[in-house]
């Protein structure tokens, strides 16, 4: 709770010094380009169903400690995950088949709303889920917006989650788990869900450990809003999740890696895209964050090229 109350302050003097943008009851939000370095795009509002709408289709959300103000988000890089991409690990896999636990779809929306808000989480002191909250959120709910995973075994609640659903984006808010994996089983269930009615992402919001171990990765504001606003963004991955995008074919590009190279990690001379193409790899230098590529032909657009298992991709820019 102190740390909340500071980073209150910290920006309530980010706002006297950037123009913070303090909602007030009338329904509008500021272009998430103008959010601060650390991706608040707002403070204040409330948690109506109208207002919950008009962030989730322009890119933000709330997120905030109970009796705090509220603050709306949009961060400068969003984790999620690419359905048409995912790659069930073999452990989840193999835990699927044992047929532990039986999943359900929206069947219990308050339970597992509930459950979120009360479990306990290491390091984390108190929950973002009021009682205001709930209340909104259970509205959507009741309008066919936000839906719920429910995770079973023997007949009882033992994992879920929920999320707001926006028709080609599925954004994911909150799970909880009672048992070891159940969490996991109702992640890679919605996963397939969204795979198989081609939704375009599942939006995971801002980075964790336990997301990233799942497949979720980092894409820019600026790529995320493009998929939001329905924009044709093709993606292609490695098994880590890196991607780039909007690269012609044939160009020469450069690959800037979210997590720079060490003396540790080999970077190939050769690797191949997600759709079997050689593409050769010319190093700069083990230490150089920067890797030179071709792109090769995918049909009228090479939207992205794979370099590495261990290696995230999220910009690139042409040579000149």
């Amino acid at each position: 709770m102190v740390f909340c109350l500071l980073l209150f302050c910290l920006l309530l003097l980010s706002s006297i010094l950037s123009n913070m943008h303090f909602l007030t009851k009338d329904l509008y939000f500021p272009p998430v380009d103008e959010a601060s370095y650390e991706g608040v795009v707002a403070i204040g509002g409330d948690l109506s169903v109208e207002r919950l709408l008009l962030a989730y289709r322009n890119g933000i959300f709330p997120w905030f400690n109970e009796e705090d103000p509220i603050l709306w988000w949009a961060p400068p890089d969003r984790m999620v995950v690419v359905p048409q991409l995912y790659k069930v690990s073999k452990s989840i896999r193999n835990l699927m088949n044992q047929n532990k636990f039986q999943v359900t779809f929206n069947q219990n929306f308050k339970d597992v709303i509930k459950n979120c808000q009360q479990i306990n989480r290491s390091g984390q002191d108190g929950t973002w889920l009021s009682d205001d909250f709930i209340v909104s959120y259970t509205k959507l709910h009741e309008m066919g917006i936000v839906k719920s995973v429910e995770v079973w075994q023997n007949d009882e609640l033992v994992g879920g989650l929920y999320g707001t659903d926006l028709g080609h984006v599925f954004c994911g808010e909150s799970m909880f788990s009672k048992v070891s994996n159940a969490s996991k089983i109702a992640f890679v269930w919605l996963v397939n869900y969204l795979k198989e009615n081609n939704y375009k992402l599942l939006d995971c919001q801002v980075h964790n450990d336990h997301l990233e171990k799942l497949g979720a990765f980092e894409i820019s504001r600026e790529t995320f809003m493009k998929v939001l606003k329905s924009e044709e963004i093709n993606f292609s991955s490695n098994n880590s999740g890196g991607v780039i995008g909007g690269i012609s074919s044939g160009q020469d590009l450069v690959v800037r890696f979210a997590v720079k190279p060490t003396s540790s990690i080999l970077i190939p001379r050769k690797t191949i895209d997600i759709n079997g193409n050689n593409c050769e790899i010319i190093t700069k230098g083990r230490h150089d964050p920067c890797v030179g590529i071709r792109a090769v032909p995918v049909g009228e657009a090479m939207m992205a090229l794979v370099l590495a298992d261990f290696i995230l991709i999220n910009q690139a820019r042409k040579i000149s």
